[in-house]
């Protein structure tokens, strides 16, 4: 049974702060600040870890267990809007977005991993006005579970019926994210894949090609990376160009997830041939030990400059056509000239013999 805690108790602000924040559909985000309902009366709650053996005052949830391993531990849900919610509680299993967002699987989508390890003693919850309610739930970590990361989260969930027929369900979620690293030998891994170059030359000569540059960073070990990766651009004859991806704030990534990259590199002045090298490196999290892995691709696009080249012909061409009509302009002025030099030349005179 569900037991209401005084709003009164001190909250733990950072986490909570935290849960607001990890509202895991664009939707959550207006439910975690403020929604009305029906009947104009606004929605706003928040969920932090409960003060247990495992932890105080944290943001989310964090264990290492061996396989097998049970534990407990609990969830508190605060209704900070002025009307009555009823919500529903469970597990889900975590990913990172291809752009790079952390998230859980949709409703409607089975969890395989660590969301059907999470089983809360309830499945819905009333949360009345201004109060917040413990939810105890429960951990079990199958005996055949991988070593490694597994990453998921404890939701919960506001369902509604929109619409003038009341045919289209809005479901508002909030979540707090869970790591769980099951003890056993840790493989990280990362690979690039799928790199393709665009090369949109420029009508500018002087002003250098743009390339578009795709590829996909996946995560193929078994524990979180934070990755960091560079794209190399250099030619035959031109510049070379390194440009950082990855920025000062690296991107977490969950085991067997994948990040889309495209990076657009302007103002590059390679002949002949452009070759792109991508190098990424990850760094694992909550290892200690600082442990990396290295991956890269490379290839190349033909850069035939015909901006210049065009400038160019056009330039050989105007001069070729000048060079041709002063010929013919001097060819000509010595024709006019030939006629009045038909005059004799006056002889030698004549040497007599005295």
């Amino acid at each position: 049974m569900d037991a209401p805690v005084p709003f009164t108790r001190r909250l733990r602000g950072a986490a909570l702060l935290a849960g607001l924040l990890l509202a895991l559909l664009p939707t959550a985000t207006a439910t975690a600040s403020a929604a009305p309902t029906a009947d104009g009366a606004s929605v706003t709650w928040g969920v932090a870890p409960g003060d247990t053996e495992h932890g105080t005052d944290r943001a989310n949830y964090a264990y290492q267990l061996d396989p097998g391993a049970v534990l407990h531990d609990v969830l508190e849900v605060t209704n900070r809007g002025g009307t009555d919610l009823h919500l529903a509680v469970y597990g889900a299993d975590g990913l990172t977005t291809t752009s790079g967002q952390l998230d859980l699987l949709p409703a409607d989508q089975p969890s395989m991993d660590l969301g059907t390890w999470i089983v809360p003693d309830t499945a819905e919850i009333d949360v009345p006005a201004g109060q917040t309610v413990a939810v105890p739930f429960t951990v079990t970590v199958p005996a055949d579970a991988t070593p490694g990361d597994h990453s998921g989260g404890i939701l919960t969930s506001l369902s509604a019926a929109t619409g003038d027929d009341g045919t289209v369900r809005l479901d508002r979620r909030l979540a707090l994210r869970m790591h769980i690293r099951v003890t056993g030998e840790l493989a990280p891994g990362l690979t690039v894949t799928g790199l393709t170059v665009e090369r949109h030359p420029a009508l500018n000569p002087l002003a250098g090609d743009t390339l578009v540059i795709r590829y996909r960073l996946t995560n193929t070990g078994n524990t979180r990376l934070l990755p960091t990766d560079a794209v190399a651009v250099s030619g035959l004859i031109g510049d070379a160009r390194v440009v950082d991806v990855s920025g000062t704030e690296p991107v977490e990534v969950l085991a067997g997830s994948a990040l889309d990259r495209e990076v657009t590199v302007t103002g590059v002045h390679t002949w002949g041939r452009a070759d792109i090298r991508v190098q990424a490196q990850g760094s694992t999290v909550g290892t200690g030990n600082g442990a990396t892995v290295t991956a890269g691709a490379e290839t190349s696009v033909i850069a035939v400059p015909w901006a210049a080249l065009s400038t160019l012909l056009l330039v050989a061409g105007a001069a070729t056509a000048l060079v041709l009509l002063l010929r013919r302009r001097s060819a000509a002025a010595r024709g006019r000239v030939a006629p009045g030099t038909a005059a004799t030349t006056p002889a030698a005179p004549l040497r007599t013999t005295p």
